[in-house]
């Protein structure tokens, strides 16, 4: 507590300090003509059309141009520029782990819905699986904070995460850009918006990225690893016969092929005595004296060498539908939001990152699911109210073949067939007290049902299995066969004081549940596949969003404390024949923190901004398989501290030419990668800096930047897998330096 205190001081220190700054502008800012004001984006999140700064909430808005300037390329990055928010893949290029506020799942499977909800154009995306996206073609991207329990599709815990398209216009226009970046990498995107007639709009757009080397080299094979080959595309048709009635058709599609990352090996066992290491055990990885059970490490120091024996696939194919309606009655608006997505990925996954077959595994993806969502929304008097309803249906298959040969002489197979079914009623309203103050009152109910069955099978290939204590058939390790339901109540509640256009301070108090599921990893016992309980989560959270100096200057800050109840997590299992992790529930947990943003534009040519995150969190009492432990722990993947930073200034050159020159700092603190606080899983503080310089010209369609993605090139980790109980752990760290041009024309 004694650091998180020190940090709250340090950000609000950070933050008068940059308003008192503002106050020794504001004498030149009267003299200004046109005084220098911070951009506000126009958002959704609360399924009202206002500015970012009337939400009463904690939100992060990027509009598509700054997605685009930044070169930030897929869903994984556009996240990443948020403070308090991590992201983290459990194997690299696939299954991310996202994290917002303490709040997120460890999971490394694909049937389990994430706590943080991720929307493309409100449609909600089932499993993280779909999560490999490219950004292209944006108007923005909203993350909200705290549990969303009242107005989004599926009830989430940890928070909503919208990535919205930009629409057709009724303009004709297009633009198109081309680029180079290191690891040979080619880049083009382009957008194209048609005018059909006075009531159509057509808009079509793609993005093309061809690496033809990766960051990768493996001892034992020539070339690199990790080159990529992606095609997406989109196609989006506006119709508006009259001023009532507008309706939007979206079709979009995704092809990848490519290879996955690799990972770097390091081992937990003493070769001379096969019992642990005394450094893994100490918290401390030792290439030097630690090996796994066969005798093998590998002592380069290199993250991105290894003795890997393959070049392992990753081939993605997808495309979804979206149709969007709103008609308008009397002033009343009804809205429909149909989507449906079909995804199949394959993988190949060399867990165990050595040449032997220990832990390798030909992974198949395949996703199907539909959504409905109806609102019907208007004023009444003093009320502003919403009421609507949520339906969605998906269906989850999995299967892997596992190489298991070296460590237990067999080969495995896991499979999954999973259905969830989910439908929700919801209302929401905001009643004007007085003309400063407005209640809010929000109501969820929620259905979910989710079947599983499936689970892990000794092949027995070679006749005599170790899993199955020399077995000479196939036998089933573990399986199951079960539905889970589960019925729940949510809502918010809170007020909002606006004293005048420049202030909003609000309170609230949200709800949030997240249902059940089943572990989907390799099992030895049926115990382990047993389904783990919803977990619920309660937010009680203040804020303040001020614009001062003119609206030069804005400083949002809001302070939250979770009650946290069934966390879900992993946790350590021994009642099979190997250790492994499962998902299980912890009892309870509390987070506490503050968010602070604060931009600031003290001349026509300059903005600084610089957004902070702390957090203190702490896990209640659990058992995992050295018994119990007290509580205390710290939530993992929630770093104390994070820093999100943006200078940009524009330098005016001659010949009326523009260079815009971007550089973005970031930090964060050392973060636990696992509910039980290994000293060995977790990983340290870091600093990275990325940046962009955009030359443009008011008389030309040209444009010509140059980006820097971590330029001091520092190598951080970001994932640590602890496999100790099978003698090895493997690591994922940050990309390496990256950089490029791109070339753009407007038309």
């Amino acid at each position: 507590m004694a650091a998180f205190a020190a940090k709250r001081r340090w950000a609000l220190l950070c933050t008068a300090s940059l308003a008192g700054l503002g106050v020794a502008e504001a004498a030149m800012a009267q003299d200004r003509a046109e005084p220098p004001v911070i951009e506000e984006l126009v958002v959704t999140a609360d399924r009202r059309t206002v500015s970012v700064q009337d939400v009463p909430a904690t939100i992060t808005a990027i509009s598509g141009q700054a997605i685009a300037q930044r070169h930030l390329q897929n869903m994984s990055e556009a996240i990443n520029i948020v403070p308090n928010v991590d992201i983290k893949q459990n194997a690299p290029g696939v299954l991310p782990v996202v994290t917002i506020r303490g709040v997120g799942l460890n999971d490394f499977g694909g049937n389990t819905s994430p706590p943080a909800g991720i929307y493309m154009d409100e449609v909600f995306l089932s499993t993280v699986v779909m999560m490999n996206g490219q950004l292209f073609d944006l108007d923005r991207v909203e993350v909200l904070k705290g549990p969303q329990g009242t107005l989004y599709g599926r009830n989430s815990t940890a928070g909503a995460i919208n990535f919205i398209s930009a629409p057709p216009t009724h303009e004709a226009g297009g633009r198109a850009q081309v680029g180079y970046g290191n690891y040979n990498t080619f880049t083009f995107d382009g957008m194209v918006n048609m005018p059909i007639s006075d009531t159509l709009a057509l808009r079509v757009s793609g993005k093309l990225i061809e690496q033809q080397d990766g960051y990768w080299e493996s001892r034992l094979l020539p070339g690199t690893i990790g080159k990529q080959s992606i095609q997406t595309g989109r196609a989006m048709l506006l119709w508006t016969p009259n001023d009532d009635f507008r309706s939007l058709f979206k079709v979009e599609g995704l092809r990848q092929r490519g290879q996955q990352g690799l990972t770097e090996f390091f081992g937990a066992i003493d070769p001379t005595t096969f019992a642990p290491c005394a450094s893994v055990l100490a918290g401390r990885t030792d290439d030097t004296n630690c090996t796994n059970f066969l005798g093998y490490t590998d002592r380069d120091g290199d993250p991105y060498k290894g003795d890997w024996e393959r070049k392992p696939i990753l081939n993605s194919d997808g495309w979804d539908v979206t149709w969007r309606n709103d008609l308008d009655i009397n002033g009343l608006t009804l809205t429909s939001v149909t989507g449906y997505r079909s995804f199949i990925q394959r993988t190949d996954a060399n867990i165990d990152t050595t040449p032997a077959p220990i832990l390798d595994y030909l992974n198949k993806y395949a996703i199907d699911q539909f959504s409905q969502e109806l609102r019907f929304g208007g004023k009444s008097g003093q009320l502003d109210w919403i009421v609507g309803g949520f339906y969605s249906w998906d269906h989850y298959t999995y299967s892997s073949v596992g190489q298991n040969q070296a460590l237990f002489n067999t080969n495995t197979l896991i499979t999954a067939d999973q259905t969830t079914k989910s439908a929700a009623a919801f209302a929401h309203g905001l009643y004007a007290i007085t003309p400063k103050l407005t209640g809010v009152l929000g109501l969820r109910y929620t259905w979910e049902e989710r079947h599983y069955a499936g689970g892990s099978f000794d092949l027995n290939t070679f006749g005599a299995s170790a899993l199955c204590g020399g077995c000479s058939q196939p036998f089933t390790l573990a399986a199951v066969d079960q539905t889970i339901s589960d019925n729940n109540v949510t809502g918010t509640v809170g007020l909002n004081y606006k004293p005048d256009d420049d202030s909003l301070f609000y309170a609230s108090i949200s709800q949030g549940q997240k249902s059940g599921g089943f572990f989907s990893g390799l099992a030895t016992d049926p115990r382990q596949m047993a389904p783990y309980d919803p977990e619920k989560l309660t937010s009680y959270e203040i804020g303040a969003k001020l614009a001062m100096l003119q609206r030069s200057l804005q400083v949002n800050v809001s302070g939250f404390y979770y009650d946290y109840r069934d966390i879900q997590t992993f946790k350590r299992s021994t009642v099979g024949f190997i250790p492994i992790q499962i998902l299980g529930n912890v009892d309870k947990a509390t987070i506490m923190g503050i968010d602070a943003d604060v931009s600031w534009r003290p001349t026509q040519d300059l903005t600084l901004q610089a957004a902070v995150g702390i957090l203190d969190s702490e896990l209640g009492e659990f058992v995992n398989a050295a018994g119990v432990l007290q509580d205390g722990n710290r939530m993992p993947n929630a770093p104390a501290f994070s820093f999100k930073g943006s200078a940009s200034y524009d330098l005016h050159l001659p010949g009326d030419y523009l260079a815009k020159i971007t550089v973005q700092p970031s930090h964060a603190t050392s973060a636990f990668r696992d509910s039980e606080n290994t000293q060995i899983a977790k990983t340290p503080g870091y600093w990275s800096f990325d940046g962009n310089i955009l030359l443009s010209s008011a008389d030309s369609p040209w444009t010509f930047s140059v980006w820097g993605k971590n330029l001091t090139d520092e190598l951080y980790l970001t994932q640590v897998i602890d496999l100790t109980g099978l003698g090895f752990g493997t690591k994922i760290y940050s990309a390496p330096r990256t950089f490029g041009m791109t070339l753009g024309v407007t038309w």
